[in-house]
């Protein structure tokens, strides 16, 4: 009885980080972003950017900002950047500013053709290995990202953890 408890537990606590997190954003709906609602709208999508080496400086990055361009030709219409933003946290839990830049000229790239761009909190992980490091992490992350895009870019989205719960 002991382990299914456990179990829900770490589901429920992991539920409760993301409803934390998603209350940050609840003047996001007012700033004009979108919401479940309207998910539909978004189309076609296609994930980019998860284990590419931009995030680094450019090594090993084998995907091109203008592949974006074939993207939006090929009939999609959102791109879900994967970003695994855990990783380029310091000890205190802040955003590398260099990693930030790259994200923003990754989102006005995607902004450039007319596409969604999704910010997708990558982390999964993490969060299933251990729930009390992932809340913390993933609340200091999203506070950074709704300071840094509140008012910004009207048509991105965000995804507030990729696939929570358990393995």
């Amino acid at each position: 009885m002991t382990a299914p408890r456990a179990r829900w537990s770490r589901s429920f606590n992991l539920a409760a980080a993301a409803f934390v997190v998603a209350s940050f954003f609840s003047d996001v709906h007012a700033a004009g972003q979108l919401v479940p609602r309207d998910a539909a709208r978004l189309g076609r999508g296609i994930n980019i950017l998860g284990y590419d080496g931009i995030w680094e400086g450019g090594q090993n990055a084998p995907f091109r900002l203008d592949n974006l361009t074939a993207i939006k030709k090929a009939g999609f219409s959102h791109v879900r950047i994967n970003f695994f933003g855990f990783k380029f946290m310091d000890r205190a839990n802040v955003l590398d500013e260099v990693v930030l830049r790259r994200l923003d000229a990754v989102i006005e790239e995607i902004l450039a053709r007319n596409l969604v761009p999704i910010v997708d909190e990558h982390d999964t992980h993490v969060c299933q290995r251990d729930v009390s490091e992932c809340g913390e992490k993933l609340r200091a992350f999203w506070r950074q990202i709704a300071e840094r895009y509140a008012g910004r870019y009207p048509r991105l989205v965000f995804e507030v953890l990729n696939e929570p719960g358990e393995r």
